[in-house]
């Protein structure tokens, strides 16, 4: 879990990537405001994503290649080395990321 701490202080700007409601991601930064409960931010932004608390609709369902570009976008975790670090893990998110 380490390589995830990296992006803690860019836990809103994750699920905003990941097309999460603004109301959600709001709920989280109040429910968590301490730096040491990142951790739980980040479960908390990741779940709701899997519970697909956004447009599925529009976007499609949670997907190990939607993850890796949210990670490596730079309006996201803008994380590079853990994107392909996830894309090397799970070969179906590897279609983004160049190694």
């Amino acid at each position: 879990m380490e390589e995830v701490l990296d992006i803690k202080s860019m836990c809103f700007a994750l699920g905003r990537s990941l097309r999460l409601r603004n109301e959600n991601l709001e709920a989280i930064c109040k429910k968590y405001p301490n730096e040491s409960d990142h951790e739980r931010a980040l479960n908390d932004v990741l779940l709701l994503w899997l519970k697909k608390e956004y447009n599925v609709e529009r976007f499609g369902p949670p997907t190990w290649r939607m993850l890796v570009e949210a990670v490596n976008k730079r309006s996201g975790g803008n994380n590079y080395e853990l994107a392909k670090q996830i894309a090397l893990n799970h070969p179906a998110g590897s279609i983004y990321i160049y190694i």
